[in-house]
């Protein structure tokens, strides 16, 4: 079963699923992509759930952090999306220029995203 996170509660559920079994949200079902992530803002780390489609990318952070952040970057607005390691070794970084900014990411599945990302 191929399984991905409910947007709205962020509970497993299957890739296929119109509707969340737990909390009743209606679900994307065309190619996208759900990966846990922490979005670095400033020195602290947001811990939270990162969805790629073929139109966006989109980062909503979990409610427990102290800061939250919901950010949206329009795929026409990407100008480079740049691998990266971690604290120099663990190959789990993701950074997307704009012309207006960076983004950082430290996420799972890097390569599922850069694969979504290339398509």
């Amino acid at each position: 079963m191929s399984s991905r996170y409910c947007s709205s509660c962020g509970k497993g559920i299957d890739m296929n699923v119109k509707y969340c079994p737990y909390c009743g949200t209606g679900q994307h079902v065309e190619d996208e992509l759900v990966v846990k992530a922490n979005f670095k803002k400033g020195f602290e780390a947001l811990g939270g759930k990162l969805t790629v489609t073929s139109e966006v990318i989109r980062f909503r952070s979990h409610k427990v952090n102290i800061q939250s952040s919901d950010v949206s970057i329009s795929l026409s607005d990407v100008q480079e999306v740049i691998p990266y390691n971690s604290l120099g070794i663990v190959p789990n970084g993701l950074k997307i220029v704009t012309d207006k900014r960076e983004y950082k990411f430290v996420v799972s599945d890097r390569d599922k995203i850069l694969q979504v990302l290339q398509k």
